[in-house]
């Protein structure tokens, strides 16, 4: 099966990186919702830096004043910043990892070969291999789509959109029992 590559890069990369992000959640229920992951990450980041420049003033005005209480509520303060660090700043690197990884990788080498007994996504430095047993569906958004493993310990692969069309033919054609779920935004435009 020849691989399409994607016509809108920068929107298929960003896509790639929230769908990524909801893959157990797509192995328990292929038809949830996924949601922008990116933009939440952002604002938890600009959340955190807020509330360390906030920080700063509290921190003045506690050792000016000297009192005990002012130094444990700062305390309490802080341990919440740096708990709230601990989540936000590893989402943040991890999305930014990903979306670097990705935007690197040119698709010039990439194909699918696809026969009765599963797809191989093979790449200049891999070769993926999932039996059509493993799968769960196949599933579509607006710029990428998804093989959903049925366990989380299965890979799934994501491939442009463009590449839905193809896919879903050779799997009619083959009697491959796969639920495909279309993007209904898209069906309806």
């Amino acid at each position: 099966m020849e691989y399409v590559k994607s016509k809108n890069p920068e929107q298929y990369i960003n896509e790639m990186v929230n769908v990524s992000f909801c893959c157990g959640k797509l192995v328990k229920d292929p038809k949830a919702e996924i949601k922008n992951v990116s933009v939440g990450i952002t604002l938890m980041a600009i959340c955190e830096l807020a509330l360390v420049v906030l920080a700063i003033p509290m921190t003045v005005a506690v050792v000016k004043s000297g009192k005990t209480s002012g130094f444990v509520f700062a305390g309490v303060i802080y341990a919440f910043i740096f708990l709230y660090g601990l989540i936000s700043v590893p989402l943040l690197l991890m999305r930014n990892a990903r979306k670097k990884t990705w935007t690197m990788h040119k698709d010039d080498d990439r194909h699918f070969d696809c026969d009765k007994e599963g797809l191989s996504y093979i790449t200049d430095s891999q070769k993926i291999v999932i039996y059509w047993k493993s799968l769960k569906a196949v599933r579509a958004f607006k710029y990428s789509m998804i093989f959903i493993p049925k366990d989380i310990k299965t890979k799934s692969i994501l491939a442009p959109i463009e590449n839905f069309d193809n896919v879903k033919a050779f799997l009619a054609e083959n009697n491959i029992e796969i639920p495909v779920i279309g993007n209904t935004a898209l069906e309806n435009a």
